[in-house]
C-alpha cells in the first residue's frame, strides 16, 4: 500500500524525484523541480513536492503550491506552469487510485486546505 511523503526541498529529495518525473506516464516538464526553479523564491514559502511511495519505491509525484487567499487555504497544481496534478509511474488499478486520493486528502486536511485547483496534462503533453 502506498505511503505518502513530501518534502519542501527537491534537491534534498534527490535524483529519485527527477527520475520519476521523467518516466511517469503523464509527467510533463511542469512536474520537474528544475523547471519550476526558474521562479526562484516566488513560490518558496508554500512550494511542496509531494511523492507517493509503494514501500521503498516511488510511484507518483505532484508539485503544488499552498497559499492563503481571502482567509482560505488553497492548493494549486500547477503553479507557475500550464499543467500539474499527480504524475504516476504506471496507470494505477482502481484500488490504488482510491488509496492515492485518500492519501492526498489526508495531506490536504493536515494542511487545512479549503480548495484544490488542478490542471492535469492533456495526452499530447504527457510522456506516456
Amino acid at each position: 500500500m502506498p505511503q505518502f511523503q513530501f518534502t519542501d526541498d527537491p534537491e534534498a529529495y534527490g535524483v529519485c524525484y527527477r527520475d520519476l518525473a521523467e518516466v511517469a506516464v503523464n509527467a510533463t516538464l511542469f512536474h520537474a523541480p528544475e523547471f519550476l526553479a526558474y521562479h526562484k523564491k516566488k513560490f518558496k514559502p508554500g512550494e511542496r513536492f509531494l511523492s507517493i511511495w509503494a514501500g521503498p519505491k516511488p510511484i507518483g509525484l505532484m508539485p503544488l503550491f499552498l497559499k492563503n487567499d481571502a482567509g482560505r487555504r488553497i492548493a494549486l497544481s500547477p503553479y507557475g506552469g500550464s499543467y500539474g496534478g499527480v504524475a504516476l509511474k504506471n496507470a494505477p488499478r482502481l484500488s490504488e487510485a482510491r488509496e492515492i486520493i485518500r492519501l492526498i486528502e489526508t495531506f490536504f486536511r493536515s494542511q487545512k486546505v479549503d480548495e484544490f485547483w488542478m490542471t492535469p496534462p492533456i495526452d499530447c503533453c504527457s510522456s506516456g
